[in-house]
């Protein structure tokens, strides 16, 4: 299976084209070794590196977000848990640790 085998439908390209960047260094960082999310999943490396996002962005409006990464690590679970309601279904290149 490729990607060329299931195009991307027009939301999804504009998507990708969105976040393409913070998407091709997650995955370059985990393909290296390096980062803090190099020995994760993908689907772990993608939420916390989603809920970092979030994090990020509630900072700089509100600073009192900086005191803990408490709000962070309850997002990265919140959609560990989706993922996992996912359940069986979810593919394997997303299951596997690099």
């Amino acid at each position: 299976m490729n990607v060329s085998d299931f195009p991307l439908p027009p939301y999804g390209l504009e998507k990708a084209i969105r976040h393409g960047a913070a998407i091709e260094r997650l995955m370059k960082e985990r393909e290296q070794g390096v980062g803090e999310f190099a020995n994760h999943s993908l689907v772990s490396a993608v939420a916390f590196d989603a809920a970092d996002f979030v994090w990020a962005a509630m900072m700089l409006h509100a600073p009192a977000a900086q005191q803990s990464r408490g709000l962070r690590n309850h997002l990265a679970e919140a959609m560990l848990e989706v993922f996992q309601r996912w359940g069986d279904d979810i593919p394997e290149e997303l299951r596997k640790e690099p």
